[in-house]
């Protein structure tokens, strides 16, 4: 109900409750003038007092219905009152209880936010260390396959410097046959007197030896040599067979070397077997780990081989759609993984491949070396041409690399 309607017919009221009483006033008043006298033996008079008394009366009695009116309208208002208060406290609990929920939303929105950032910042910090590691896997998978490289080239041009020296012992060999046949020519023999006669069954194989080898013009010439020239002829052919012979223990000396060099890239070749195993089972720990720390957490795509500026720009926006992030994450993590896997199977088989490549060409040598040569074939040859250019000084001087 409106208030200002109450007030207006309160007043209404109430200024009808006070002309009811003036009223009532004027009719006392009338009828203490009535009194006066002696009213009782006038009817007139007497008539007028019973009107004026009814009157009052019927004054009185709407004096008393306004006054019950007003009362019925103020009750009313009050009700009306209190029922608007209740309903303004109903509201005021409404309102109080949504401000509540509101400030409530407010606080999980905000922490959520800060659960998103705190996330993406983990996230980013996983995907720059695992960037990293990637970088620094391919970087020691390509130092690992240039050492190979390095390693077969090193091989390679030993075994032909092996070759070449082969040759040149042959060579020397044939050289000292030829010395000594022409020390049977002269009639001498190695480690007997000067004046010792010629051997019938070297002359024998002189003759046989000259039946497809060509005279040598000075063959007469050399028989008709005083004891002098002779004395200074044998001294020159024992130099030259000494010589020989401190060349033939060098060349036996120089290939013992080299199969202990052998042996040595062998080690270094396990070495280098052993580091490709501790680092396949380390990617394994890392990845186990990997997938325990990022349990529960949504993951960002990662996009391939990005700079820093750009991971940094790309940082800023707001956090993309969780399942579409853990999708994309776990495809190209796994696509990494494949690639990762097969780049360090094929160097692991690669260096297994010539650690038994080498393996089998040091027992050959040795086996060379204990017959001296007698049992050679093809293979043989070609693996000594292939060692006769090789260089064993780096690792001689750098035992340890």
């Amino acid at each position: 109900m409106d208030d200002n309607l109450v007030n207006y017919k309160t007043k209404k009221i109430m200024q009808s409750i006070e002309d009811i009483r003036g009223k009532k006033s004027e009719i006392a008043q009338a009828l203490r003038a009535l009194k006066i006298g002696k009213p009782q033996e006038n009817e007139e008079v007497k008539e007028d007092m019973k009107q004026l008394i009814a009157a009052y009366d019927a004054i009185s009695e709407q004096e008393t219905q306004y006054t019950n009116i007003l009362k019925t309208i103020v009750e009313i208002h009050e009700q009306a009152t209190l029922d608007i208060a209740k309903d303004f406290e109903k509201k005021l609990k409404k309102m109080t209880q949504k401000l509540k929920e509101q400030k409530e939303n407010k606080k999980k929105k905000k922490r959520k936010r800060t659960m998103k950032r705190i996330t993406l910042k983990k996230l980013q910090k996983n995907w720059l260390t695992k960037s990293a590691m990637m970088e620094v896997r391919a970087k020691k998978a390509k130092d690992l396959d240039e050492e190979a490289t390095r390693v077969r080239a090193e091989v390679m041009e030993r075994i032909n410097k092996m070759t070449a020296l082969k040759k040149t012992t042959g060579r020397q060999e044939k050289e000292l046959k030829d010395l000594q046949k022409q020390c049977l020519q002269l009639g001498l023999q190695l480690g007997v007197e000067d004046d010792r006669e010629i051997d019938p069954s070297a002359e024998q194989a002189v003759l046989d030896d000259n039946q497809r080898v060509p005279v040598i013009a000075e063959t007469q010439q050399k028989a008709e040599l005083n004891d002098e020239e002779k004395e200074k002829r044998r001294e020159e052919i024992r130099e030259n067979i000494k010589k020989e012979m401190e060349k033939k223990e060098q060349v036996n000396s120089l290939i013992r070397e080299k199969l202990a060099s052998m042996d040595a890239r062998r080690k270094r070749l396990q070495q280098i077997r052993k580091q490709l195993e501790k680092q396949e089972e380390e990617k394994e720990k890392l990845e186990a780990a990997i997938a325990q720390t990022g349990e529960g957490i949504p993951l960002t795509p990662e996009t391939p081989r990005q700079s820093n500026e750009e991971v940094e720009m790309e940082s800023a926006p707001a956090v993309v759609n969780k399942e579409e992030n853990e999708k994309n994450v776990e495809n190209d993590k796994e696509e990494e993984e494949e690639v990762t896997e097969k780049s360090l199977d094929d160097i692991l088989a690669n260096a297994r491949a010539n650690l038994s490549n080498l393996t089998a060409m040091r027992e050959r040598l040795e086996h060379i070396r204990e017959t001296g040569g007698s049992d050679l074939n093809e293979e043989d040859v070609e693996l000594l041409q292939r060692l006769e250019t090789v260089d064993f000084k780096d690792d001689e001087e750098n035992p340890e690399q």
